[in-house]
């Protein structure tokens, strides 16, 4: 029998939701106070740079952590409220960071509403909030840099806030599935050929690879309850070295979380099992 691919069930409970704005909300408030105060005072911006995208991972693991706390297994629901947590935390940056830097002059002053906190913004604008060697951007330069600095962000917060909701769950034991060491097998030369194999049930293929192209890692999911529900990953694995003579490593999805049923899983776990032998 063919097997198919996990997807997300899309269920989630309104209880559940209440972990979203308990855990991500004061998650963003926070980072974005220290990201504001690090733009105001940082000289250096690559080391902005790299808060920016920090302050978006952490706001997208928040989300993976309520995702999992919350058991939601709805992406258009997680991705609602990233965007809605991405712009709040646009909000708050904006406000901490309005403070911070007209405290630069001694002015203790806290703006909270749009349209003032807009005017102060445009005032900035025309004058310049930052130098980089001699040259002060303003206008339309210093706006496109606000720009992608927001876009920076927002494509951070989804890129890692979008994980948990995909991760396989088993919706019978109402479990999320736990991940299994994954182990390396000999490449092969016919990817495609092997791939339809392993889609077609027939999981031992991977015994067969001849050993002439990249190698390949295998890694299963199982549910910890029942244990009779699983799901199968196969990634190829290259390694080159760079200019500097390390080793790099990446990794090319060949087949993503495989649904397989009791039987399945057993035969998957013997592939590993012989494999370690």
């Amino acid at each position: 029998m063919k097997a198919s691919h996990y997807a997300p069930s899309g269920g989630f409970s309104i209880a559940a939701l209440l972990t979203i704005p308990i855990i991500v909300l004061p998650t963003a408030a926070l980072l974005a106070a220290l990201y504001a105060y690090l733009s105001v005072y940082n000289p250096f911006i690559y080391v902005t740079a790299l808060g920016t995208m920090a302050f978006g991972a952490g706001v997208g693991l928040s989300m993976n952590l309520a995702a999992r706390w919350g058991k939601i297994r709805a992406p258009k629901l997680v991705g609602l409220a990233l965007l809605l947590a991405g712009a709040a935390s646009l909000y708050l940056t904006w406000v901490v960071w309005v403070h911070a830097f007209l405290g630069r002059g001694d002015l203790d002053v806290w703006i909270w509403g749009p349209a003032e906190l807009w005017g102060v913004i445009q005032l900035v604008a025309q004058q310049g909030a930052w130098s980089l060697s001699s040259y002060t951007p303003t206008g339309i330069v210093l706006y496109i840099f606000w720009g992608a600095e927001a876009l920076l962000l927002i494509g951070f917060i989804f890129i890692v806030g979008l994980n948990q909701v995909y991760a396989p769950f088993c919706e019978r034991c109402a479990a999320w599935m736990t991940e299994l060491d994954s182990q390396a097998w000999a490449g092969t030369s016919d990817e495609p050929a092997l791939i339809a194999r392993i889609k077609a049930g027939a999981l031992e293929a991977v015994e067969d690879s001849d050993g002439e192209g990249a190698p390949l890692a295998l890694t299963l999911h199982h549910c910890p309850r029942c244990q009779r529900v699983g799901t199968l990953s196969l990634k190829a694995v290259t390694v080159t070295v760079n200019d500097k003579g390390k080793e790099e490593t990446s990794t090319r999805d060949l087949i993503e979380h495989l649904m397989l049923d009791e039987d399945g899983l057993r035969r998957a776990r013997a592939l590993r099992a012989s494999e370690v032998e």
